[in-house]
């Protein structure tokens, strides 16, 4: 469990607050000057985890096949090729862990607090920090929500272009940098 879910504010205004951006992964909710958010990526990483275990099995099945010498050795090309493409999803996997997580953004006091799901956890100034958006492949929440700080990207949530916009106006009303983009 992450410590951020521990910290009073952050279950407050998850638990009472007004969801303003809201799929079946995120949230993004407010209650008085404190915006919390939860994301997650359970779908993607079930996929990559039940991808990759499949393509090690049958690697090494192949594997030990090709070293008795009952298949030919071409066929370790396609064994490496499951390799390297596994390899490749768990990287992708472990930069995705690092965009989604916990943030707890206090309009008030000009701070956001992130925490990923690899166990990051960062501090930033609202000043610091910039809100774009971006597509996303889910057509029932078209639209990401992401904050930037410095080179870091978060993924705050995702949901509607009407919620989406909602969300932008309050976060320009207390005058954040927030950009659209990738968004028609």
């Amino acid at each position: 469990m992450a410590l951020l879910t521990t910290e009073p504010r952050y279950r407050d205004t998850m638990s009472a607050g007004r969801k303003l951006l809201s799929s079946a992964e995120t949230s993004v909710t407010m209650s008085q000057l404190t915006i919390a958010s939860f994301s997650e990526g359970p779908v993607i990483e079930l996929a990559v985890r039940r991808v990759v275990s499949c393509a090690l099995l049958l690697s090494g099945i192949i594997g030990t096949l090709i070293v008795m010498g009952a298949v030919p050795p071409l066929i370790g090309s396609i064994t490496a090729s499951w390799l390297i493409g596994s390899g490749i999803a768990v990287l992708y996997v472990r930069r995705r862990r690092g965009q989604l997580g916990w943030l707890l953004m206090d309009l008030e006091a000009g701070t956001v607090v992130i925490e990923t799901l690899r166990g990051n956890s960062e501090r930033h100034s609202l000043s610091t920090v910039a809100i774009e958006t971006t597509r996303s492949a889910d057509a029932s929440a078209p639209v990401w929500v992401l904050l930037v700080a410095g080179s870091r990207l978060f993924r705050m949530g995702r949901g509607s272009e009407v919620d989406a916009e909602r969300l932008l106006g309050i976060l320009r009303g207390y005058h954040l940098l927030v950009k659209r983009r990738d968004v028609s």
